[in-house]
């Protein structure tokens, strides 16, 4: 089956760097952290077999081609499956996302909140055919 991929993409290596950080449980778990530069890239990756399971779309600066990827996500039906988190420096009102980036399946805001994080990076993936949560096991005990 292989393993699980979550595609990060973010403008710079030092957002690559504290994401590798931050998403450390779930690299130690056997998921596999995929690097994109901008929009167009991380297009032409979910394209690959095997596309990735998860996107985090860092737009707090912006992110070349970020918004298109959003908007061209949606009208790729196998590409639209793929939840993505958009990453953003304020939190968007509820009615205001789905018009400005292309329906996210979340959005957090920076200084990103861990626990937020992983809660929505677990509830994201709880459906999807290879699970993310490495703390299930622990925590059921």
């Amino acid at each position: 089956m292989g393993l699980y991929r979550i595609l990060i993409v973010a403008d710079s290596e030092m957002l690559h760097t504290m994401y590798r950080f931050g998403l450390g449980r779930y690299v130690e778990a056997g998921i596999r952290l995929m690097k994109s530069y901008d929009g167009e890239d991380a297009w032409e990756r979910c394209l690959l077999d095997p596309s990735p399971d998860l996107i985090i779309l860092d737009m707090v600066r912006p992110l070349p081609g970020g918004i298109e990827f959003l908007q061209k996500r949606q009208l790729d039906t196998e590409i639209a499956r793929i939840p993505v988190i958009v990453v953003t420096n304020k939190v968007l009102p509820e009615g205001l996302a789905p018009g400005l980036f292309g329906t996210p399946s979340g959005t957090i805001s920076r200084p990103i909140q861990s626990d937020l994080f992983y809660q929505m990076i677990d509830r994201l993936t709880a459906d999807r055919e290879r699970p993310c949560n490495p703390l299930a096991d622990t925590q059921a005990g």
